[in-house]
């Protein structure tokens, strides 16, 4: 995982103008509804000391693994608006502030 860049744009935009990514969550988004989600998220989290990530797979369909986030699963939820099925079930991660924060 790293942090969101500028670049990360464009994939995401065009992630949430698919279908079939978009099928279980949602209508599809233009590149502006796709643009202010992503900047309203980040300002929400940047708020609260955390951040909006991306996940890099490399082209060697490689996964990058991290470290530093933790779950719960008694702090995981159902989303209500999500019928039965695998999409249903949010699992929380959290990640630490950094000591100095």
């Amino acid at each position: 995982m790293r942090g969101w860049r500028e670049a990360d744009l464009d994939p995401w935009a065009a992630m949430n103008a698919d279908p079939e990514v978009r099928r279980y969550v949602g209508p599809l988004l233009t590149f502006e509804q796709a643009a202010a989600w992503a900047l309203n998220c980040q300002d929400d989290l940047d708020r609260y000391g955390f951040g909006f990530w991306a996940v890099e797979i490399r082209t060697s369909g490689e996964f990058i693994g991290f470290t530093g986030l933790s779950t719960d699963p008694a702090e995981d939820l159902d989303d209500p608006d999500v019928g039965e099925g695998p999409l249903r079930r949010y699992v929380v991660y959290r990640k630490l502030r950094d000591p100095e924060h």
